[in-house]
């Protein structure tokens, strides 16, 4: 597992991280001819770290889903499929995308930097930190 404070992602990362998202929800409303081919290399090699992700849906301006982990349990691409299918099915506040809406379906991915401990001694010093850290 790579320690990293954060990651910059390039342009073929990114649009490979856009394809997984895309599949699981293929797959998710029984649309799995629409789905995309993911270059493996690449997938390895985002697999590579372990970062908390969280998957947001939205229909419109509207939010559809919003599921994530903020501590990873399994690797960067893994992690991902797993928000995107918990938040796509599975968010309590809604019925699951069906496939009537993947044509509005937009979605976004947050990678989280990972946690650190702040040392603080009282509520002012802490909002102190936080307020460093905007």
């Amino acid at each position: 597992m790579r320690a990293l404070r954060c990651i910059e992602l390039n342009e073929v990362e990114v649009s490979a991280i856009i394809s997984v998202v895309r599949n699981v929800l293929m797959e998710i409303v029984g649309a799995s001819e629409l789905k995309r081919e993911v270059d493996e290399g690449v997938l390895d090699t985002l697999n590579q770290y372990h970062f908390g992700t969280f998957v947001t849906w939205y229909n419109g301006p509207v939010l559809r889903g919003c599921i994530g982990l903020i501590e990873p349990d399994r690797s960067l691409v893994q992690q991902i499929e797993y928000c995107a299918t918990q938040s796509a099915k599975a968010d309590p506040r809604f019925e699951p995308i069906s496939k009537s809406e993947i044509m509005q379906i937009q979605f976004s991915v947050s990678i989280l930097t990972p946690l650190r401990e702040l040392n603080v001694k009282n509520k002012s010093e802490l909002l102190s930190k936080l307020d460093e850290h905007k």
